[in-house]
């Protein structure tokens, strides 16, 4: 994988070799009373990889994990899109908690 230049958010990776990856997420979502999903999609496409969603929890949180294999080429990219059902504060915590990863696994 290669990491996209400044211009993209860090949420994104590109593929440098067709094949197949292993994609994956954790997102952990501060405590309050919206509902979150998470997922990841390829090429900003329409579907959603992984997809999982939750009601928060108002006191401790909840955690987001999700992950799958995906059949890439080169220069595919894919990221992690997250939601949230409420107009408030935004609670995915964006400092050490959030991970995104991908790996090649095969051809």
């Amino acid at each position: 994988l290669h990491v996209l230049p400044p211009m993209h958010t860090p949420r994104e990776q590109l593929a440098g070799l067709a094949g197949t990856y292993s994609v994956g997420f954790s997102t952990l979502i501060a405590a309050g009373p919206q509902t979150f999903s998470c997922w990841i999609e390829v090429n900003r496409g329409t579907t959603r990889f992984a997809w999982v969603q939750t009601p928060n929890d108002t006191t401790n949180g909840v955690l987001l994990q999700g992950s799958d294999f995906l059949a890439l080429v080169a220069g595919d990219y894919i990221e992690v899109r997250a939601f949230q059902n409420s107009g408030g504060t935004l609670a995915v915590n964006g400092n050490t908690s959030c991970s995104f990863w991908a790996y090649r696994v095969g051809d």
